[in-house]
């Protein structure tokens, strides 16, 4: 009977054995994966946003571009000669323009005297107030 339990217990201490031993490498495979599958997503996640940065950065050049390119055709419409519909606008907005510019000339000179007239006014009632107690003081 001793032999009996001798071959239960390292039947059961093998048993024990290879259970932690399985454990373990559960354990190191678990871990390994998990960094494993941590690492793909965070090279993917770079992926995606420097795709993305490039997308916006190419979104931005053919933005501008197509400014340009309208900007250039506008610029070569005018530049070429306009029919007289298109002069005579341009004729009329620039009579505005020099109509506008000289109001704005005519009520700054105004705006000038108006405030030269009231620097007049109070040097006047300063020198006007100055005598007055002048007079009073010499009395």
């Amino acid at each position: 009977m001793t032999m009996n339990r001798l071959f239960n217990l390292v039947l059961v201490v093998v048993i024990f054995a290879v259970g932690a031993l399985t454990i373990r490498e559960a354990v190191i495979t678990t871990a390994v994966v998990h960094q494993d599958a941590s690492t793909a997503r965070w090279v993917a996640m770079g992926e995606y946003y420097t795709a993305r940065q490039n997308q916006d950065v190419l979104r931005l050049q053919r933005s501008r571009a197509a400014e340009a390119a309208r900007w250039s055709a506008m610029g070569e419409y005018y530049a070429a000669g306009q029919s007289p519909e298109a002069q005579r606008i341009q004729r009329s907005r620039a009579a505005e323009a020099a109509r506008w510019s000289a109001m704005g000339e005519s009520y700054t000179i105004r705006q000038a005297q108006e405030a030269q007239r009231l620097q007049r006014q109070l040097s006047a009632e300063t020198a006007r107030w100055n005598a007055i107690t002048e007079f009073y003081k010499s009395k």
